[in-house]
C-alpha cells in the first residue's frame, strides 16, 4: 500500500453519528479548527477507522460562560427543539467538563457525510490524529484514497 497525506479530524463515534445523521451541526473544540477545509473523520474507540468528512463554515468563539448563556437564552425563548437540533445531545455539564473556564470554539458542520452510509463502518487502521485534529500520513489502498478524494479530502501521495 502507498503512504498519503491527508486532513483529519478525530470525533467520538456518538458525534460522528450525530453529524452524519444531522442532529449535530455544532462542534466544540478548545481549539480552533480549519474552514471551509473538508477532512477525513476518524472514529475514535472502539470504531478506530475513518468513517466519513466533516468540513466547517464558521466559528463562534467566546468564554464557555458567554456559551453556555447563548445556549440557555436561545432556549428559553421557545427554540429549544431548534437549539437542541443544532447542538445534538451535547449537555451544559459536558461542555463545562470539557472547557472549564476556557474559550470555546464553536464550529458549524457546513458538510458531512458518512463514507459508508453505516454508522461505525470504515477503513483503517490508520493513527489517530495528533492533537484531535491535524495532518495523518497512514498506508491507504488506492480505492480508500480514491474514496476520500471523491468527497472533496485533499490527499497526497507521499514517498
Amino acid at each position: 500500500m502507498k503512504r498519503y497525506e491527508f486532513p483529519c479530524l478525530a470525533l467520538k463515534p456518538r458525534w460522528a453519528r450525530e453529524i452524519y445523521n444531522r442532529e449535530k451541526f455544532w462542534e466544540f473544540r478548545l481549539r480552533p479548527l480549519p474552514l471551509q477545509v473538508p477532512m477525513a473523520v476518524y472514529e475514535s474507540a472502539p470504531v478506530k477507522q475513518i468513517t466519513g468528512m466533516v468540513a466547517f463554515d464558521a466559528i463562534v468563539a467566546a468564554p464557555l460562560d458567554g456559551m453556555l448563556g447563548l445556549i440557555a437564552a436561545l432556549r428559553s425563548s421557545g427554540n429549544a427543539a431548534f437549539v437542541d437540533s443544532y447542538v445534538g445531545s451535547v449537555s451544559r455539564k459536558m461542555l463545562v467538563d470539557y472547557a472549564g473556564s476556557r474559550t470555546i470554539f464553536a464550529h458549524h458542520v457546513g458538510t458531512s457525510a458518512s463514507l459508508f452510509g453505516l454508522a461505525g463502518m470504515g477503513f483503517g487502521p490508520v493513527p489517530k490524529p495528533p492533537q484531535s485534529w491535524g495532518t495523518v500520513v497512514a498506508p491507504l489502498s488506492d480505492q480508500d484514497a480514491k474514496l476520500l478524494e471523491a468527497f472533496d479530502v485533499a490527499v497526497m501521495e507521499t514517498a
